[in-house]
This record gives C-alpha cells, sequence and structure tokens, in this order.
C-alpha cells in the first residue's frame, strides 16, 4: 500500500494547525492595536515627512510616535479626572 501526501496539503494543514494555537491568538490580538497605532499616526502627523536622510526621517517618525503615545496618555488621564477613577494606570495592556 502507497500513501501518497501532497507537499503542498501538509504544509497548508500544519500553517492551519499552528493558527489554532494559544501564541498565535495572543499575537493575532496585537495586530489591531499595531494597525490603529499606524493610522493614528498617519492620520495626526504630517502627509509627507519634509526631511532627508535616514536618521533625520528616523528621528521624525520617533518623535510622532512619542506625540501619537503622549496624547493617548494625556487622554486617558483627563478620562480618569472626569469620572474620578483612582485605580492606578496600567500603559502596558499586555501585563
Amino acid at each position: 500500500m502507497k500513501v501518497d501526501i501532497a507537499l503542498k496539503h501538509y504544509e497548508r494543514d500544519k500553517r492551519r494547525a499552528d493558527r489554532q494555537s494559544p501564541a498565535f491568538q495572543k499575537k493575532k490580538n496585537l495586530r489591531p492595536a499595531i494597525e490603529g497605532t499606524i493610522s493614528a499616526m498617519k492620520r495626526t502627523g504630517p502627509d509627507s515627512i519634509k526631511v532627508r536622510g535616514l536618521l533625520r526621517v528616523q528621528m521624525t517618525v520617533l518623535f510622532n510616535a512619542i506625540g501619537c503615545n503622549l496624547k493617548r496618555v494625556f487622554r486617558v488621564c483627563q478620562t480618569m479626572q472626569k469620572n474620578k477613577i483612582k485605580q492606578p494606570l496600567l500603559l502596558n495592556h499586555a501585563a
């Protein structure tokens, strides 16, 4: 008796099984947060970067990300103050 297993089908089944693992599910849940951050940076930042050179572009993007995160922290603090919430502010959602 001979059994043929197509490599394409084996790889597909292996990927499908990996997608069911808890580690993959945890990674999958991070994607919307990252996509939302990039989208927010595009909306609030300049349409095009006005500097030239790798270092200057990296610094511009870094400062844009810092500004985006500071705005979020400020908004959360205002909401907590408005609602008089006394819980400590957890900045890391994974914790």
